[in-house]
């Protein structure tokens, strides 16, 4: 996925008025606001694939080795969310880690 994506749409639609894409076939007719309007439009499908795709979701079921970030509540309703390194620096029985289960 492009960082500069609105720059790369712009060149694209740019190139395809130059070559003269966008006319109705032979007639000659110039391009509908609809036309134009769903030029610009982002295909939700592809990003969402292409994102798939490209996240590593294996190191998630390391249970030995969690990462990322938990939250942890205290006996008086105190939250806090940190990582499980931020756990054990905690005094034992300040912080209780909550726990979601997955359905199965």
């Amino acid at each position: 996925m492009s960082e500069t994506g609105s720059l790369d749409r712009m060149k694209s639609a740019a190139e395809r008025r130059k070559k003269g894409a966008g006319h109705d076939g032979d007639s000659g007719m110039a391009p509908t606001l609809s036309g134009r309007v769903e030029d610009t439009r982002v295909n939700t499908g592809l990003i969402i694939d292409e994102l798939l795709k490209n996240t590593k979701l294996d190191h998630l079921e390391d249970a030995e080795n969690p990462t990322g970030l938990a939250l942890y509540i205290s006996s008086d309703g105190t939250t806090m969310v940190g990582s499980h390194e931020v756990h054990s620096r905690m005094p034992a029985g300040a912080f209780k880690q909550v726990v979601m289960e997955t359905p199965r």
